[in-house]
């Protein structure tokens, strides 16, 4: 998995979920924001402090692995 926080002088950082989940205490503790993607899954988990948690899965890439922005096909 993956965590990030709303605060960019605070390095993301990469790791097992199951490393995650006995650091979570200090991993929530160092900011009012963050997210977890479960990198297996595709999973995005965003924390915000006093609003609990939302989970969801950001949407595909276009067809051929684009957003279709650059108007390239894959």
């Amino acid at each position: 998995m993956v965590v990030f926080w709303d605060n960019l002088a605070v390095p993301s950082i990469a790791l097992p979920a199951s490393l995650a989940a006995r650091h979570a205490e200090a991993i929530l503790g160092e900011g009012y924001a963050c997210w977890f993607l479960l990198t297996d899954s595709g999973l995005l988990i965003e924390f915000q402090d006093g609003e609990g948690l939302t989970a969801g899965r950001p949407p595909a890439a276009g067809p051929g692995g684009t957003d279709g922005a650059d108007g390239a096909t894959g």
